[in-house]
């Protein structure tokens, strides 16, 4: 029943990033008013970008268990300022210790679209991990659709024994955003497709 309602939430969030462009409230030209973006920008180019991002990890030191991990986030940013972004995500881990949760988002510009992203969130849905399971993450953004990240995860698993105290997890990969990581982004419910008919 669980591998259903990722199946579903994935369909959902989906769905909003795989509209055509005019859906974006029409506000992608320059002036005054400031666009809202597909491809993140700071200012004066983009006052709000969509986050569509998708990214592959291997993890620091893991096991066969959860070695490897593909992520997934979707939400907006806000630039305040031509150096500073804030912003939210709904944020997707699988396959194995899966969890799904809103993490908020802090992002510095550097120039043009090289930025630091730094991000905290906790679980409201999990796989094995309870929900309230902490995960992060910094990433250095190279292009408006390339990045090189870290991620953390500090899980909480409900079986009352020291082999619960999961001690934290380091993961390191690279992720695609903008239009590339909108497209990708399709993949992650037929994902939880084929995970449904393969608990079946």
């Amino acid at each position: 029943m669980n591998h259903r309602w990722v199946a579903a939430l994935g369909a959902a969030l989906v769905a909003p990033v795989v509209c055509p462009d005019s859906t974006v409230a029409q506000v992608t030209d320059s002036g005054p008013a400031a666009a809202t973006c597909w491809n993140p920008a700071p200012l004066p180019d983009c006052r709000l970008s969509v986050l569509s991002e998708v990214g592959g990890y291997v993890r620091l030191g893991g096991n066969s268990h959860s070695a490897y991990a593909a992520t997934a986030d979707w939400g907006v940013l806000w630039n305040r300022g031509e150096r500073h972004a804030f912003g939210a995500t709904v944020s997707v881990w699988v396959p194995d210790d899966a969890i799904i949760g809103p993490s908020f988002r802090y992002r510095h510009w550097f120039g043009g679209s090289t930025a630091l992203d730094l991000a905290v969130g906790a679980a409201v849905w999990g796989n094995g991990p309870q929900a309230g399971s902490l995960f992060g993450l910094a990433r250095l953004n190279l292009m408006s659709w390339l990045a090189l990240g870290v991620r953390a995860q500090h899980l909480r698993f409900n079986c009352g024994g020291p082999s619960c105290r999961d001690p934290g997890r380091v993961f390191v990969g690279a992720e695609v955003g903008g239009k590339v990581g909108r497209w990708l982004s399709i993949g992650f419910p037929a994902l939880g497709l084929l995970w449904l008919l393969g608990d079946d």
